[in-house]
């Protein structure tokens, strides 16, 4: 008896939070070709890759005038109706609480906003009036619509620059992830942000490490001088990182040679393998650079003398000075290093001198 009776309580208030949550999702008007722009926004992410293009075209054709709603869709928050809804169906017996969801939505508020997020992003600089929404959607308790948050933020361009750099401080390491991610997108508009993102490279946490490298080699020539202040002066990951970061970053030679050159005395062997690795990715090959590649031959950590052997494999013909100190190093303890070096004499004869 007991039990009907609270069964009966619970569909009785199921039934009243349902009243509730369908007077406050009356279908809304149309804004364009049909479709409201929430109904755009949800196709923009769903599976269907010739609607999610014409969902792109549509917030595209109605740029700013899309903006309003989408930035209140940014913020969306699932009504306390629904959850209430949902969380009491989930204790019902399985029969009554399978017809009961059927007619009933699920939260949603969370997909909506990263929705929302993606149109702004596609908008792009037109939507700079939802900057202020975005910027509390990336601090929300959902990681995945912060992360769309704050790649909109980077599609928007400067306006979204101050968020994005108050993100890197975030004590979330996801959400630095994710404020390292719109700069990224930013490119050299996020400039101003070097400093900051050159100091992240010593996070304690690796994937926003790799997120701080993205987003500076994304910046590009306009981080070139700080990234390689960094390299001169700094040590352990900041130096570290900022060369892998100057490794897809098209510098001058003359330039990047120097302090790269002197990594290679740096005390880490992974700093050293860096500076190799660096060098070989920009191709940096005049005879100063080739003749400490070549002493990186006889370094005490195998690892990077393997790294020196690559590195001049990579950069062909230009190393044709360094062949006698390969042919030693066919001699090496080290089965990797002799391998790197046969590969590297064979890269070396197969392209002649120009």
């Amino acid at each position: 008896m007991k039990r009907k009776l609270k069964i009966s309580l619970v569909v009785a208030a199921l039934l009243g939070v349902g009243v509730t949550v369908w007077l406050s999702s009356r279908p809304e008007k149309p804004d364009y070709q049909g479709k409201t722009v929430k109904e755009w926004a949800m196709q923009l992410v769903g599976p269907g890759a010739n609607e999610r293009t014409a969902a792109e075209q549509a917030f595209k054709t109605m740029g700013s005038n899309a903006v309003p709603k989408l930035s209140r869709l940014a913020e969306t928050k699932d009504s306390l109706a629904r959850v209430a809804l949902w969380d009491m169906a989930l204790k019902l017996p399985r029969p009554m609480r399978v017809r009961l969801l059927r007619k009933v939505r699920p939260p949603d508020a969370a997909s909506i906003r990263s929705a929302a997020a993606a149109a702004l992003g596609i908008i792009g600089a037109d939507a700079q009036a939802a900057v202020p929404a975005l910027s509390r959607a990336m601090r929300s308790k959902e990681l995945d619509s912060g992360w769309a948050a704050a790649n909109a933020l980077g599609r928007i361009g400067k306006a979204g620059l101050p968020a994005l750099m108050e993100g890197l401080k975030d004590p979330d390491a996801y959400r630095r992830q994710a404020a390292a991610s719109g700069l990224g997108l930013m490119g050299a508009e996020a400039a101003p942000a070097v400093p900051q993102l050159v100091g992240n490279l010593s996070d304690t946490n690796n994937n926003v490490r790799i997120w701080t490298i993205s987003a500076l080699t994304r910046i590009g020539t306009p981080a070139g001088p700080a990234l390689l202040q960094a390299i001169e002066n700094e040590h352990g990951l900041v130096r570290e990182g900022a060369a892998k970061a100057l490794s897809g970053i098209y510098l001058s030679r003359r330039v990047v040679g120097p302090p790269l050159i002197k990594m290679l005395q740096d005390e880490d062997p992974g700093s050293r393998r860096q500076a190799l690795e660096t060098l070989a990715a920009l191709h940096a090959a005049d005879n100063e650079i080739i003749a400490a590649v070549a002493k990186a031959l006889k370094d005490s950590d195998p690892s990077v003398r393997a790294a020196a052997a690559k590195t001049l494999g990579e950069l062909s013909w230009k190393s044709q000075g360094a062949v006698p100190d390969l042919n030693e190093a066919l001699n090496d303890g080290t089965e990797t290093v002799r391998l790197e070096a046969k590969l590297a004499l064979e890269k070396i004869s197969a392209q002649p001198r120009k």
